[in-house]
């Protein structure tokens, strides 16, 4: 039930893939919570025992809703658990986002006080310093929320058009009323937020970030999952660019590359190309965090991450140029 009867309703809409050790952790708190009129959890095609799992925990907590749907990726998934729910209000988790108490029941009055609104609460990434060499996936993803958050912070009508969900809430009525998600690429890959928001941007909506809104994402990735993501990256950024080309305009090397230095842009270029730099850029980024020189080790990563977004942007021209007549 809500606090007060002037509050809508939540529904709380987690679509969850491959996460089941992680999922009765990030449930406790949202079943604690006399804000929830429900828990929506989609479960995206996975055979991981998520499923089973939320079924055998529906005895004992009828706020519960599991829901199976093949795998269509996070924008199908967020979107089947909305037509299901029941509450005015849709709160959208990511499965390893940890909701703090009191933080439904502020997503509801910030809807209460406004329409048309999408709420953004904060979500820090956990586990506070770079910890060891291996870290860095995990300390860099925390910059970079930080900085975004700052930029929402100092330019609060940027918040939709650099959207970055994971704990967001909308009206239930106008997220089924958006448009389709862009190309099915975008809608599964690393910028689907940011296609999100500039569709609710479209629709007339007002973005805003409220840090009082507490979460902690328990975000994890090891090396490998770094370099998978930078590809996956450098492919969805390059389809945002061509479906939102009139709000963002096109998407080329040195725009991408403008904000590093000089020599840091010879590098990737270098290494764009040559399998030598990349293996003395990836031994750097080893030996610079066994030495504990995480700063350092950070921009070594963050290079490494632009080298795979720029052999996107590359093999995309490429065929483009081949495909002309």
């Amino acid at each position: 039930m809500n606090t007060s009867a002037a509050s809508p309703s939540v529904s709380v809409v987690m679509p969850t893939f491959n996460r089941r050790s992680m999922l009765a952790r990030v449930l406790e708190p949202l079943l604690r919570d006399p804000d929830a009129l429900e828990i929506v959890v989609v479960v995206d095609g996975c055979r991981d025992g998520s499923f089973e799992l939320l079924e055998s925990m529906l005895a004992r907590e009828s706020q519960l809703r599991p829901l199976w749907v093949e795998n269509g990726g996070m924008g199908e998934a967020r979107m089947a658990g909305a037509r299901a729910a029941r509450g005015e209000i849709v709160l959208l988790l990511d499965d390893d986002v940890l909701l703090a108490p009191g933080a439904i029941g502020g997503h509801s009055r910030r809807h209460a006080a406004a329409e048309h609104l999408v709420v953004v609460g904060a979500m820090p990434v956990s586990g506070g310093p770079q910890r060891d060499g291996m870290d860095y996936p995990r300390a860099l993803y925390a910059k970079e929320y930080r900085h975004h958050v700052a930029r929402w912070q100092a330019r609060p009508d940027s918040v939709l058009s650099t959207l970055w969900a994971g704990h967001i809430s909308m009206p239930r009525a106008d997220l089924l009323a958006l448009d389709p998600p862009s190309p099915l690429e975008i809608a599964r890959g690393y910028h689907s937020d940011v296609d999100f928001g500039l569709r609710c941007l479209h629709a007339g909506m007002r973005g805003v970030y409220d840090p009082s809104l507490r979460a902690e994402h328990l975000y994890t990735r090891d090396p490998a999952a770094y370099v998978r993501d930078a590809r996956d990256s450098g492919r969805s950024l390059r389809l945002l660019h061509q479906a939102h080309s009139n709000e963002l305009g096109p998407l080329t090397e040195e725009r991408l590359l403008s904000p590093l230095p000089a020599l840091a842009r010879a590098v990737v270029r270098m290494a764009r190309a040559r399998r030598s730099v990349v293996r003395l850029l990836e031994m750097s980024i080893s030996i610079l965090g066994r030495l504990r020189l995480y700063r350092l080790q950070l921009f070594a990563a963050h290079l490494r991450k632009c080298v795979e977004q720029v052999r996107e942007i590359a093999e995309a021209d490429g065929a483009s140029r081949g495909s002309s007549p």
